[in-house]
C-alpha cells in the first residue's frame, strides 16, 4: 500500500504506542486501538529522501460535539448517558490527556506512533464523510406480503451493492439494490387451489432498500419482487411487491476487509 491518503481506518484491533507529537516514546504507554478507528497522519518519521519508517497519528475525536480541552457542555448525546460516558472515556483515552486538560496546558492531544508495516498490514484509506460505494450479502428470512397481509417464511440470499453516505466512525446509511435467489414456498392457498401439495420452488428476487449501520451491526428495510422460474402454478405472489428487514448483514465490514486484501 502506498502512503497516499492522510486519513486511515483501522481494520483490526491493534496495540499502538502512545507517543510525543515528534514520536518520542519515553514515558509512555501502550494502548489497544480498537477496530474501525480513524485517524490521520500527522508527520512521518525516518531520513528525507527514503520511505518513512513509522508515522505520528492522531485519532479522530470520539466526543463529536464538544471540545474537551475547553470543558464545553457535553450536548452530543445528552438523552444517552452511556453513550454519552461511552465517548467521554474513548476521548480521554485516545484524543486527550484530562491531567493537562485540568492543568490549563495548551498541549493536551494525545499522539501515537504506527510503523510502516503496521499501517500497510492494519489500515486502510478513509475518505471521511461523503458518499462511497459498498457491497455484500443479505438475508431476508421474512416477507411481508400486503397483498394479504401475511408474513411469510421465503428466504432470500444474494449480493447487494449501493452507494453509502458515511457518518462518524463506522457508522452510516446507504440505498441499496441487489439479486437474490430464493427458496419460495407454493401450497393451495397462494395458487388458488392449484397445486394441491405444498413444496418449495427457486426464485428471482430483486431487492432495493435503505441500510443503516452503527457500530458492525446493520439494519436493512427493503421493498422487493419475487418472479418464480417457470411459473405454471399460478402463484398469486409472482411479481408483486413485498416488504422485508434484515438485520446482521455483512455489507459494509466487507468494504474494510477487501480493501485490506487488496494491500
Amino acid at each position: 500500500m502506498t502512503q497516499e491518503s492522510k486519513e486511515y481506518q483501522l481494520a483490526n484491533d491493534v496495540i499502538l504506542h502512545e507517543c510525543s507529537i515528534i514520536g518520542d516514546t519515553g514515558g509512555y504507554v501502550h494502548r489497544l486501538c480498537p477496530y474501525s478507528a480513524k485517524f490521520t497522519l500527522v508527520r512521518s518519521i525516518g531520513p528525507q529522501g527514503v520511505a518513512p519508517s513509522a508515522y505520528v497519528v492522531a485519532f479522530y475525536d470520539w466526543a463529536t460535539s464538544t471540545t474537551l480541552k475547553t470543558k464545553t457542555k457535553y450536548r452530543a448525546y445528552w438523552w444517552d448517558r452511556d453513550l454519552r460516558e461511552h465517548e467521554e472515556e474513548m476521548a480521554y483515552r485516545y484524543n486527550y490527556d484530562p491531567e493537562k486538560i485540568a492543568a490549563g496546558e495548551r498541549e493536551a492531544d494525545r499522539y501515537f506512533l504506527i510503523t510502516a508495516d503496521e499501517l500497510k498490514q492494519n489500515a486502510v484509506p478513509f475518505e471521511g464523510g461523503g458518499l462511497s460505494a459498498i457491497f455484500g450479502t443479505a438475508v431476508l428470512p421474512f416477507k411481508y406480503r400486503p397483498q394479504s397481509g401475511v408474513v411469510t417464511k421465503d428466504v432470500s440470499l444474494g449480493g447487494i451493492g449501493g452507494i453509502r453516505l458515511n457518518g462518524s466512525r463506522d457508522n452510516g446509511i446507504a440505498l441499496c439494490l441487489g439479486a437474490a435467489f430464493s427458496s419460495i414456498t407454493v401450497d393451495s392457498l397462494n395458487t388458488n387451489g392449484e397445486v394441491k401439495e405444498s413444496k418449495e420452488r427457486a426464485a428471482l428476487t430483486l431487492p432495493i432498500g435503505l441500510v443503516v449501520d452503527r457500530d458492525r451491526i446493520q439494519f436493512g428495510v427493503f421493498i422487493g419482487w419475487d418472479m418464480l422460474f417457470d411459473d405454471d402454478s399460478g402463484w398469486r405472489y409472482q411479481g408483486q411487491p413485498w416488504f422485508g428487514v434484515a438485520v446482521g448483514m455483512s455489507v459494509f465490514t466487507q468494504t474494510i476487509d477487501k480493501a485490506k486484501k487488496n494491500n
